[in-house]
């Protein structure tokens, strides 16, 4: 990179006139072949010291990886801020598995120390402050296997959760009985996913906008009434008139029915099998900005070795298998997050119809 220096010219051009400015920078241009420079007439140029080129050693030098994960809570792998005297913390799988990759850029930078700055923000904005440089990474049991018109300039990890996809939960036992009669009529192997997105058709189905289990509704689910929630907690207070369904990612739905307490009228969609319903299969992902291949390749060695070492097995029984309290491990091994002021009166937010 280079910095423009303006220097005076009219003395040049007393004495020589505009073609000895023209040969000057023909002369410079031939010296500096390569460089990239941008040459005006009435400029020369001066090189500058600037930011290393790669994104790893930008985080190397300033010893930060800043990472964005979602104010709503996705427990297990995002669970609700915890408040202390010394701020909000937060904890999860994501949360466990950004610290693994912090241990990773240490070693890579030489043994220096990175500090995870965990910034918590709307689920819809992670993806423009990503783009935006603001972010380094992001996480919040995000799937790459959704498609979507405004995902552009975003790359992805290998998976480190893949038992998963969108699947439902109900209050209403007819629910079920009515999925399950769907299914029971005899298809082959071609007509089963028709079967599956008509099984929900006739219900009010509830889903957090922007999520994939939204992205999926409104481009498969035909015959249903879409419900448009800011979370997850908004479609369980909907009264008027009452939710059927509510779509999200199994894994999620599955791990707050059966620990919350709230969540005791509901039950998951299944099979009479015994198998959840789903109506995809989704895979949970780190995101990276689409150019940022040096940190791709780290991250992925991390989730190799995590997979290969059994480790990441382990953390997901952690999570999920383990009885806990989350506002226990949040304040004693959880990160110490950012939050904007607007964003510390957090409030379950509304529901409107989709158009």
């Amino acid at each position: 990179m280079y910095e423009p220096v303006t220097h005076k010219t009219s003395a040049v051009v007393r004495t020589g006139g505009l073609k000895w400015v023209l040969i000057l920078v023909l002369v410079i241009g031939s010296l500096q072949q390569g460089c990239g420079l941008l040459i005006d007439a009435a400029q020369l140029v001066r090189p500058v010291v600037t930011e290393p080129s790669g994104e790893l050693d930008v985080i190397c030098k300033h010893r930060r990886l800043q990472v964005g994960i979602a104010v709503e809570a996705f427990p297990p792998f995002v669970f609700p801020v915890i408040w202390n005297d010394k701020g909000p913390w937060v904890t999860g799988l994501d949360i466990e598995l950004v610290e693994e990759i912090s241990k990773a850029l240490s070693r890579h930078c030489g043994g220096s120390p990175i500090t995870v700055v965990p910034h918590m923000v709307h689920f819809r904005d992670l993806f423009r402050l990503l783009t935006e440089g603001h972010l380094d990474l992001f996480v919040s049991s995000v799937s790459y296997n959704v498609p979507h018109l405004t995902a552009t300039g975003l790359g992805y990890s290998t998976p480190y959760y893949y038992d998963g996809g969108i699947g439902g939960i109900t209050r209403r036992p007819e629910v079920v009985e009515q999925v399950r009669a769907a299914l029971r009529q005899p298809v082959d192997g071609e007509n089963l996913v028709a079967t599956r997105k008509g099984a929900l058709n006739g219900l009010i189905v509830a889903v957090q906008e922007g999520r994939s289990p939204h992205l999926y509704a409104e481009a498969n689910l035909k015959g249903i009434r879409l419900l448009l929630c800011d979370t997850l907690a908004a479609a369980l207070q909907f009264r008027d008139p009452a939710v059927d369904v509510i779509l999200g990612k199994q894994p999620i739905l599955d791990y707050i029915v059966r620990r919350e307490p709230r969540m005791k009228k509901w039950q998951p969609l299944v099979l009479e099998n015994g198998q959840p319903f789903l109506l995809n299969r989704e895979l949970f992902t780190v995101v990276m900005a689409e150019n940022n291949y040096e940190l791709q390749w780290l991250v992925n060695d991390v989730l190799f070795q995590l997979e290969e070492s059994g480790r990441l097995a382990t953390l997901r029984r952690r999570w999920f298998e383990e009885d806990y309290a989350f506002h226990l491990r949040a304040t004693s091994e959880g990160l110490l997050s950012d939050m904007p002021e607007s964003l510390k009166r957090y409030e379950a937010g509304h529901c409107h119809w989709a158009q």
